[in-house]
């Protein structure tokens, strides 16, 4: 009974925790370090999803030991550049619960997507204005369209011939006018599905309050000349950064 009742606390746990996204560094477990060297994290990925799930575990129950122990989770800012690596106010996680803050210098830094990240970030403020223009459009052309059918129909019901002639200008203006509304409100449509993608690309993408945020897990590689650590998390595999 001691152990069923161990197996459903982890079946509980298990299924309340596929609920939550994992944590952002647990992307991309497939890395390229050095020389074409291929490092797969899954394992250290796997390790890291599951602490919530053990931390609930008795004192007593068996725990898998940490993989990838030089493997460090890096989190923070960029605060500047050297060479070609970052500078980076860096909170560094050995596991959730064991962290330290230093000035790290991280090699392979996640250049694409940071630039990608700011990229969406100034589409985000120009699409709604877009949006608010094809409505602008749309209501404008919608309502000529109704006056000039209007007019259209009052100058057919004229006694004169002569007045009469002027109805299908009236009703080609309206025409134009209707395509005009049409065209305004599939801009209008285009332009919020690509706000909507834009919207949902960012919530993939680290960040806090409008700024790029690192957040992987990075290979430790000593300190430099100056004392500073020096954190690779190489290059996602099939990609160029």
């Amino acid at each position: 009974m001691k152990y069923l009742c161990l197996f459903l606390l982890v079946v509980t746990l298990s299924a309340a925790g596929q609920t939550n996204p994992p944590p952002f560094c647990c992307r991309q477990p497939y890395r390229v370090l050095g020389a074409g060297r291929l490092v797969d994290v899954s394992p250290l990925i796997q390790w890291w999803t599951n602490q919530t799930i053990e931390a609930a575990l008795p004192l007593n129950a068996a725990r898998p030991l940490r993989p990838l122990s030089a493997w460090k989770r890096v989190t923070g800012f960029k605060t500047g550049e050297l060479d070609s690596a970052w500078v980076v106010h860096a909170e560094i996680a050995i596991s959730s619960s064991d962290k330290t803050n230093e000035w790290i210098i991280l090699k392979n830094p996640p250049v694409a997507e940071a630039a990608l990240y700011y990229n969406l970030q100034s589409l985000l403020g120009q699409y709604p204005a877009q949006i608010a223009e094809d409505k602008r459009k749309q209501l404008e052309s919608t309502k000529a369209a109704k006056k000039n059918t209007e007019l259209a129909s009052q100058i057919n019901q004229s006694y004169s011939k002569s007045v009469r002639w002027d109805a299908p200008y009236y009703t080609q203006l309206a025409e134009q006018n209707k395509a005009a509304a049409a065209a305004a409100l599939a801009d209008q449509q285009a332009t919020q599905q690509a706000l909507d993608q834009v919207r949902q690309q960012l919530k993939t993408i680290p960040s806090v309050n409008g700024q790029y945020q690192v957040d992987v897990f990075a290979l430790e590689l000593g300190r430099n000349a100056k004392g500073q650590l020096i954190f690779d998390p190489g290059v996602v595999y099939g990609t160029v950064q």
